[in-house]
């Protein structure tokens, strides 16, 4: 699975991921966007549909009988696209903008010690992993597979917008 999922969930229970939407919640408190560092570290993302596919594709080929990779070999990431956390920001605060709710579509940089408690309940350790650093992956084992995420750049820019007016 990469490690960041957009988009507005169909399922039952939890619709959303966790790192955009903890963003847009302090945005809201906060006027302003913000990243932690200098914001270059980079993040693979995924849309939650295209992860869903995968699940599914997988979980086909295994009720149909079908060979899937397993052990070192069967672990599957899900990359889609690639993010810096500054690019992220700076998608944030232009949607936010475009909708009304931020007075300035620029985001800024912040310590870890400001994120915790909006982003993560407090857990600093947790902020500099899931909202700070580097963390990219290939999705080579799944797409052998066949899955072919279906979402472009254009849908990664479009759910900043989308982000915002999800409700869970």
């Amino acid at each position: 699975m990469s490690p960041l999922v957009y988009g507005c969930g169909s399922g039952l229970f939890n619709k959303r991921s966790m790192q955009i939407p903890a963003i847009i919640r302090s945005a809201q408190e906060w006027g302003y966007v913000g990243y932690v560092g200098d914001g270059t570290a980079e993040f693979d993302h995924v849309h939650v549909l295209d992860l869903a596919a995968l699940y599914e594709l997988l979980l086909a080929k295994i009720i149909s009988g079908v060979p899937v990779p397993s052990g070192k070999a069967g672990i599957f990431f899900s990359a889609a696209g690639r993010h810096s956390w500054r690019d992220l920001a700076d998608g944030i605060a232009e949607a936010g903008f475009k909708l009304g709710a931020l007075a300035s579509a620029m985001s800024k940089e912040i310590s870890i010690e400001k994120a915790a408690p909006a982003w993560t309940g407090g857990l600093s350790d947790f902020v500099e992993i899931g909202f700070g650093s580097r963390a990219t992956t290939r999705a080579d084992v799944a797409r052998d597979l066949g899955w072919e995420p279906r979402r472009t750049e254009a849908d990664w820019q479009a759910a900043f917008l989308e982000e915002w007016q999800c409700r869970p």
